[in-house]
């Protein structure tokens, strides 16, 4: 019995004679009576508190003669516990080195009025956690122990001195847009998600068929960083806000079509120029302007802070994300590419497939994709590779993904080309990339 439930007084009795019977009730509470209440029922909002001892004497009467007096056991009141608390961590979507709050925007409220307290727990992938700095009503991690990939729990109880709420939790995932297909960056009107860090096979996995001889043997790679893909290959609409001008053969084909008919070096300098839109450093060396600008890497792409073209490594975990599908993101060509067998000999506009498990589109098909890397026909090791660049010179710049004017073969996942730097075809262009901080 808790102190605002309500008592009820059940009797029964007999009489010989057929008379009607009733009762009274004398309510006692730790051994004193509660005269004004003559009821079978006393509530306990008005008539007795924790800790007390009720009790109740029942006489029955049938009009003339009353019978003889019963007494209930004692019933002794108990603690009721504060209600459980409203909980949330902020911030809800964190990054790597943000702090973690987490609040009681509840609060619980006790029955008896007694003063309440909260008491906080929290752990970080499952293991228990004891580093955070708690007030009265929140608790704070701080954001140097607040890592990429980790699950956090904050887990709140509520106490009144003698019992304890139900445990109130909130979790939040660091860098949740990770893998999910969810934008988690925008630049220069482009839209990014982020793909994970990751270990997968590249190359000729059971995944693919007909397989050329440079996608052997399957190589496994570790990419040891989270990146941002562009979620589109970049349009012709895009690339003339940033560059000033639109190189594609089929510029009546409209702005959400993607850019074609670009160099090498023409993607690097728009990467240069939308990393220097950001703030950014740049991750390759140029020079020129135009059709005429040449340009060279400038260092490790993973290092550079700004916006590049993807690794062929990076490019096959982005399109495979995580699955052994022969294109990217389905086993079947239509569903996610614009080839041969569906283009009508033109190029479509980005985004009219479905996208893969990574929320990006046309990684197969549409147009092909320049990457980082020079070109290596033997460059895959069954020993594997982490973080690779490709290799370090050679005459070809490797491509990716398949194209609107080629057949299906191209689109597969682990399909490699290339062309040299300088080459522009109408079924070539490009996607950005960027190492996640």
């Amino acid at each position: 019995m808790y102190t605002d439930d309500t008592l009820t007084a059940r009797v029964s009795a007999t009489d010989l004679d057929g008379d009607t019977i009733s009762y009274t009730y004398d309510w006692y509470v730790d051994g004193f009576p509660r005269g004004s209440v003559s009821s079978a029922t006393l509530d306990g909002t008005s008539y007795f508190d924790r800790d007390q001892g009720v009790y109740v004497v029942v006489t029955p009467t049938d009009g003339d003669d009353a019978g003889a007096s019963v007494t209930s056991a004692t019933v002794t009141v108990l603690n009721s516990a504060p209600s459980a608390p409203g909980v949330e961590i902020t911030p809800t979507e964190p990054e790597a080195g943000d702090d973690l709050t987490c609040s009681v925007t509840t609060a619980s409220t006790d029955e008896d009025g007694d003063a309440i307290s909260y008491s906080f727990g929290w752990d970080v992938d499952g293991t228990a956690y004891s580093g955070a700095a708690d007030a009265a009503t929140e608790s704070v991690v701080d954001g140097g122990d607040v890592d990429d990939g980790e699950t956090w729990t904050c887990e709140v109880v509520a106490g009144d001195g003698d019992g304890t709420s139900a445990t109130s939790a909130a979790s939040v995932a660091v860098g949740s847009g990770c893998g999910d297909g969810s934008v988690t960056l925008t630049a220069s009107g482009m839209d990014f998600v982020t793909v994970c860090a990751q270990t997968f096979d590249m190359g000729c996995t059971a995944g693919q068929s007909s397989c050329a001889s440079d996608e052997s043997p399957v190589m496994p790679v570790t990419l040891t960083n989270d990146y941002y893909v562009s979620q589109t290959e970049i349009t012709q609409g895009e690339f003339l806000a940033v560059m000033g001008y639109n190189p594609s053969s089929f510029s009546a084909c409209g702005s959400t079509c993607p850019v074609e008919y670009v160099t090498w070096h023409q993607s690097a300098a728009f990467a240069n120029a939308v990393s220097s839109a950001a703030g950014l450093s740049s991750c390759y060396t140029c020079s020129g302007s135009g059709t005429s600008v040449s340009c060279s890497v400038a260092g490790d792409p993973y290092v550079c802070t700004g916006y590049r073209l993807l690794t062929e490594a990076e490019w096959e975990g982005a399109a495979r994300c995580g699955e052994d599908l022969l294109y990217a993101g389905s086993t079947s060509v239509d569903g996610v590419a614009w080839y041969d067998g569906n283009s009508s000999s033109t190029p479509h506009a980005v985004a009219g497939k479905s996208a893969n498990a990574c929320g990006l589109y046309d990684m197969s098909g549409s147009v092909f994709e320049w990457t980082q890397d020079w070109y290596g026909a033997g460059y895959y090791t069954s020993t594997g590779r982490t973080d690779p660049e490709g290799e370090t010179s050679g005459s070809y710049m490797a491509y990716r993904g398949g194209g609107w004017a080629l057949s299906a073969y191209f689109s597969r996942g682990a399909n490699r080309d290339w062309s040299p730097s300088t080459d522009r075809l109408n079924y070539l262009g490009l996607r950005l990339a960027r190492t996640a901080p």
